[in-house]
């Protein structure tokens, strides 16, 4: 099988789902449901939920300790788009994970004794992988070291691929309560684009050794367990930098300012003014 036919298994199944789950949300949009909301609400239960009243009605939501109200519609709709999008990137980057862990083996050296995998010249940027045919490991070429190869062998890892995975959404679901737990620390709304440049520099950080050490000879160095943990890391990074980024830090922070005030003068939950962010 040549090269592109390995990297196709590995798509096709996660971009199934994710027309099949776009045609779901359409249907809903049609319907004139709220998906936003069903699915913010949903998987970020800890940190969005509905304020009750003493009458039993819900017009309220409650961002971790900030109370969007009837007045703060904006805000509140760009903080279900947020989380949104965080699941969304969350879910692919699972869904990713789950089935090359489930379905491939992918290392970097040559073992001529093992037939089961097909080891190809290693070309970072190659465009033409349909027609990369296999090479044989026991070429001088490959012993001497003169030619770099990656290696796929098909597996069936149903317990590692689970594993990983939920250990994955897990961490990611503790990073994101961590996270706006920490940024609503913050008292000054000014102070979050240096919050989101300096996170955006550390996910690029990661995405870029990755890539550092894949171009090198320590490539060969990236077995299976590593590679996990890698791409385990690199989904956390790019789900920490899309929560940070995307929600509206800005206007939460200073709903937040302002209902403490308010508390403190004993005035509830006053209209304010807001920026965009």
């Amino acid at each position: 099988m040549n090269e592109g036919y390995y990297n196709l298994i590995l798509v096709l199944p996660v971009l199934l789902l994710v027309v099949v789950l776009t045609i779901v949300l359409v249907i809903l949009i049609a319907k004139r449901k709220n998906p936003q909301r069903l699915i913010a609400t949903f998987a970020f239960s800890n940190i969005l939920t509905k304020k009750i009243d003493n009458c039993g009605g819900s017009r309220e939501w409650l961002f971790t300790k900030v109370v969007l109200g009837e007045e703060d519609k904006k805000v509140t709709k760009k903080v279900f788009l947020a989380l949104c999008l965080v699941f969304s990137t969350l879910f692919i980057s699972v869904l990713m994970m789950f089935f090359q862990l489930l379905l491939l083996d992918i290392s970097y050296s040559c073992d001529h004794d093992d037939k089961t995998k097909d080891c190809f010249e290693y070309e970072a940027w190659n465009t033409k992988r349909y027609s990369n045919e296999p090479i044989n490991c026991s070429s001088a070429a490959v012993q001497n070291g003169s030619v770099d190869v990656v290696c796929y062998k098909f597996v069936f890892n149903v317990g590692l691929a689970i594993g990983a995975s939920y250990g994955t959404f897990k961490f990611a679901m503790v990073l994101v309560n961590l996270a706006a737990a920490a940024m609503l620390m913050t008292k000054q709304a000014e102070k979050i684009k240096k919050i989101r440049i300096a996170v955006s520099i550390l996910a690029l950080g990661v995405i870029g050794a990755f890539t550092a050490v894949r171009s090198t000879r320590l490539r060969v160095f990236l077995v299976s367990d590593l590679l996990t943990f890698i791409v385990q890391t690199i989904a956390l990074a790019a789900i920490g930098c899309t929560f940070v980024i995307f929600v509206p830090w800005k206007e939460l922070i200073e709903l937040k300012n302002a209902q403490s005030g308010a508390q403190a003068t004993g005035v509830d939950n006053p209209p304010i003014a807001m920026d965009a962010v």
